[in-house]
């Protein structure tokens, strides 16, 4: 009981490049390419309206197109004014003889059309993707030195932890739920969705000049336009990962954390969208830590480093390694 205590002192956060060190084939380019051979319609609408690269398997640079690469950021550069565009042709023509009551419903639902398949159908591809990635067989050589009974926090949808290195469910939280589980999968963007509402216009003091500019607003509104836009700030809300709502359903999880001593990020970019968990974990972190972060490249040290110093702690406590050199102590 005593062993186990101490070894739970040690939390361990696994981010993608943990799968991929273990040759999983989770890169965001990877689902590219799975929705550009499974589920075309929402790959094409991807390069339409985000600016995504076309991506090819034989083309490597292709797959480091940075938007795939940046995928979840991504989510946000939604070009909204492309979308409306596009249906521009469903705005219907009012003072037509063949206008009918139900027309001023058209461009809405083509854009509600559009919003559903890069939110909740994307979502399902994505499960789909992870679903069908492939355990290769590894070595003893490539596991990861790993307490196997310490704390688990994975950004990851995969069960790397429990196939290769058999670590009990209870010990991992799956901060964005796990594949295969109950759960739906969470990924998105971390922009708050009302940054991209427009501001409501402010209506002159002057009596004469509001009346007209009532009558202004009352001439230029289209219900159909109007709805439309309201199918695209949905669009935002519904692509948005809700960080703050994950963090309060996962507090008895961070609660755990008062008696770590040693954290280990292992394969995690450390990117914007997921600094609020690190904020939280920081916060349930009691007295000294030390701070052990893998990396791939040479080039990467200083993107690891960072986002660790802007959030206060000490790069005294921060030490860099590569996965192939971790070591239990």
């Amino acid at each position: 009981m005593v062993e186990s205590q101490l070894r739970q002192r040690k939390l361990y956060i696994i981010g993608n490049g943990f799968d991929l060190h273990h040759n999983l084939n989770t890169r965001y380019s990877s689902f590219g390419l799975f929705l550009k051979k499974h589920h075309y319609d929402i790959y094409e609408l991807f390069l339409e309206y985000y600016g995504f690269g076309d991506i090819n398997e034989e083309d490597k640079e292709s797959l480091n197109d940075p938007l795939w690469c940046q995928f979840e950021e991504a989510l946000s550069q939604m070009d909204k004014e492309q979308l409306l565009e596009n249906y521009s042709e469903y705005v219907p023509n009012y003072s037509s003889d063949d206008f009918r009551d139900r027309d001023r419903y058209d461009l809405p639902i083509y854009i509600e059309s559009v919003v559903n398949k890069v939110t909740l159908e994307m979502r399902q591809v994505f499960e789909e993707f992870i679903q069908n990635l492939s355990y290769p067989k590894i070595s003893n050589e490539d596991l990861v030195h790993l307490d196997y009974q310490s704390l688990f926090l994975s950004f990851n949808y995969t069960d790397t932890l429990e196939r290769y290195y058999n670590v009990d469910r209870k010990n991992i939280e799956y901060i964005h739920n796990k594949s295969g589980e109950e759960n739906n999968l969470i990924l998105g963007h971390g922009i708050d969705p009302k940054e991209f509402f427009e501001q409501e216009e402010t209506p002159p003091e002057d009596p004469e000049e509001y009346e007209r500019w009532v009558e202004w607003k009352s001439d230029t509104y289209d219900y159909s336009i109007e709805r439309g836009k309201d199918e695209i700030r949905e669009y935002f809300q519904k692509s948005f990962k809700p960080t703050q709502d994950i963090i309060n359903q996962k507090k008895d999880f961070f609660s755990k954390l008062n008696q770590i001593n040693k954290v280990y990020i292992l394969g995690h970019s450390l990117s914007d969208v997921d600094l609020p968990y690190f904020q939280e974990i920081i916060k349930n972190l009691k007295g000294h830590q030390e701070w052990l972060v893998s990396y791939y490249k040479e080039s990467e040290k200083e993107d690891r480093i960072l986002p660790l110093l802007s959030l206060g702690i000490d790069k005294a406590n921060i030490k860099l390694k590569k996965l192939t050199e971790l070591e239990i102590n």
